[in-house]
């Protein structure tokens, strides 16, 4: 068991901007003061001498400190929550060691979650929905002409979960 409890002021937070009187692009811009205050906490549970359970957790609160002001307008205000930055995510593992005719092998079944954020820090900004994925991966290591090599499958996306990661647009097809 492992954990911790943390807090942490961000003096001149960068994050990318998007203002088109100054760039046709997104550039990163200085949005002022931050505040991220967590907890982590990881458990790793040996269920027998070849299969392992594992367990991260992170809860956070990531806020802008103060008010954003672009060309003197109000863009984010104080207390919004900072870009892509979930309160809640997890993701647990089962981990199975094992052998095939001598060689040693492999097989992990994992499960993320990743909590509901917003695409922006602005004010006005779209929440993107929460998700969970599922992975499944192999890997079998074996000798090729004398050398250790290792052959490795992955799955990833095991249950086709439908999700948003990110967005620059409000625009949903």
């Amino acid at each position: 068991l492992n954990g911790s409890v943390y807090s942490m002021d961000w003096t001149d937070y960068q994050t990318t901007t998007y203002d088109t009187d100054l760039a046709s692009v997104a550039f990163v811009d200085n949005v002022g003061n931050a505040e991220i205050t967590g907890l982590e906490l990881n458990i790793m549970y040996a269920l027998n001498s070849s299969t392992n359970l594992n367990f991260y957790l992170n809860s956070m609160d990531p806020t802008l400190a103060e008010d954003y002001i672009q060309n003197g307008v109000l863009d984010a205000s104080s207390g919004n929550r900072l870009s892509y930055m979930p309160k809640q995510t997890y993701y647990l593992s089962l981990d199975k060691d094992f052998s095939i005719k001598g060689n040693s092998a492999y097989l992990n079944l994992d499960y993320s979650y990743t909590g509901d954020r917003y695409d922006s820090y602005s004010d006005g900004s779209i929440l993107l929905p929460s998700y969970g994925l599922a992975d499944l991966g192999a890997t079998y290591r074996f000798d090729l002409f004398g050398s250790d090599a290792s052959f490795r499958v992955n799955v990833n996306n095991l249950f086709d979960t439908y999700y948003i990661a990110e967005s620059n647009t409000n625009i949903h097809t």
